[in-house]
């Protein structure tokens, strides 16, 4: 890109910035807000992981990170045309975080691990700020030349480096052992490839690269977080971790520590990006809701790190429970098995009144809420403000899809006879005998099996 140009837009933006530039930063978020399911996700995600507080703060805190979002986004296209001068004047650090990152980056083989703030893309004025204070980061290459080309050199203009994420294992360690440092973005879902860890209370997959590579290499790591202080302002703060434990302690460690950062500051905690399905790996959807990968299962150090007995039932899971008493009473044999399988979750059953005392809360459910078996659906609305995860329907003669429209649920799984549904999200597992009472335990246990159930042994 032309560096006069480049100079021209940068004065141009100085001068209008930031009087006029929040506008359209806050209408995009608005757009956001009204129009995309990122509402209902940093709504569910706060929801689950701050319990103790109001609906009104969870709904004003989503509120708040969705506007944060959009303005996250927002700070990657203006920033590049800043001045240096603007960027400094609106991007702090102390004088003992300054001595902090200087003495990591000189070191060198140092990882930083960064969160999605609205402006950690700011960070990238850092070799200006504190020359001596070079690293490089680690991105996901784009498929579209001209966005490729334009995202290397907004971040890359202050003296930023950068490493594409398709570079091997091997390759990013040769680079730490010859003192690079290396930032990486640590906070969102890996996927199948992560490891299961405890956050905020909850299992999901965290990845475990920086503690690999920090193992493998004797780098050191550091948490470097950008605390937002206004519309592009921000103060840039530091935090040198403990690499003892080999790389599941680091990944364990890392995490708590942005949870202890996020509890402690609501401001933060509106900044980082609540929208994100940082939890989505609990299940992957219905055909695994009742397993969780354990590869690579950290939750134990978890619990040991958050000073934790057990872990907590926090994700939800809704089961319909069947009107015929036979049925129902195979069901309640089921569940302490279900819970012994599936710790964090939270079960909640939509019992017919007739079929409550099978149920008892604390010993094979969370939640029991009966109902008259012609008023099922009051039942299955009562818990849809649980911000319910997953929906078992194991009355065949029900309607799952029309359930959902009632519970909300994320994922489903139903039992049918002969109708048939498989997106991903929402399956029946179906079996033309599902309505024969005596192929019932057959088929309960097929349809657990179909929910990735593997056994009583953890």
């Amino acid at each position: 890109m032309n560096s006069n140009n480049t100079g021209l837009i940068g004065r141009i933006v100085d001068i209008v910035h930031p009087r006029l530039m929040w506008i359209p930063c806050r209408m995009l978020g608005l757009a956001i807000w009204l129009f995309t399911n990122r509402r209902e996700v940093a709504t569910r995600n706060i929801a689950l992981s701050f319990p103790e507080r109001s609906s009104r703060w969870h709904k004003r805190t989503a509120f708040k990170s969705v506007l944060r979002m959009a303005e996250m986004f927002f700070v990657q296209i203006v920033t590049p045309f800043l001045s240096s001068a603007e960027m400094m004047r609106r991007q702090r650090i102390s004088d003992a975080h300054a001595a902090h990152l200087l003495k990591l980056c000189q070191k060198g083989g140092t990882i930083f691990l960064s969160p999605h703030c609205s402006n950690t893309e700011c960070m990238s004025i850092i070799p200006v700020m504190l020359p001596g204070a070079m690293f490089s980061t680690i991105y996901r290459p784009l498929d579209v030349a001209f966005a490729e080309r334009y995202v290397r050199w907004a971040r890359s203009r202050w003296g930023l480096g950068l490493i594409s994420r398709r570079e091997g294992l091997l390759d990013l360690r040769r680079r730490l052992s010859k003192g690079e440092n290396m930032g990486i973005l640590f906070d969102q879902s890996s996927g199948w490839t992560g490891s299961i860890i405890l956050f905020f209370g909850r299992v999901c997959a965290a990845t475990d690269l920086p503690g690999l590579l920090a193992a493998r290499t004797g780098a050191s790591c550091a948490l470097i977080v950008s605390r937002r202080k206004g519309f592009m302002r921000s103060e840039i703060e530091v935090y040198e971790m403990d690499c003892e434990g080999g790389a599941p302690a680091i990944t364990v460690r890392s995490n708590a520590k942005l949870e202890e950062l996020l509890r402690a500051d609501e401001e933060l905690c509106a900044d980082w990006m609540w929208a994100h399905r940082r939890w989505k790996c609990s299940m992957y959807g219905a055909a695994h809701c009742l397993n969780v990968q354990d590869k690579k299962n950290y939750i134990a150090l978890s619990l040991e790190v958050r000073r934790q007995a057990a872990v907590e039932r926090r994700l939800p899971y809704l089961v319909r429970v069947p009107q015929d008493r036979a049925r129902a009473a195979a069901l309640a044999e089921w569940m302490p098995r279900l819970r012994k399988r599936r710790e964090d979750v939270r079960w909640i059953m939509a019992c017919p009144e007739e079929n409550a005392d099978l149920f008892e809360e604390g010993r094979n459910c969370e939640r029991l809420i009966p109902a008259p078996s012609d008023r099922m659906k009051a039942a299955l609305k009562a818990a849809s403000g649980e911000w319910v995860e997953v929906y078992l329907s194991l009355e065949p003669e029900a309607s799952t899809k029309a359930d959902l429209s009632v519970c909300k649920a994320q994922y489903s799984m139903g039992i049918s006879t002969c109708e048939v549904a498989k997106d991903g999200k929402h399956l029946l597992f179906t079996d033309p005998e599902a309505g024969k009472l005596s192929e019932w335990p057959r088929i309960l246990e097929a349809f657990f099996r179909a929910c990735a159930y593997e056994g009583d042994e953890q």
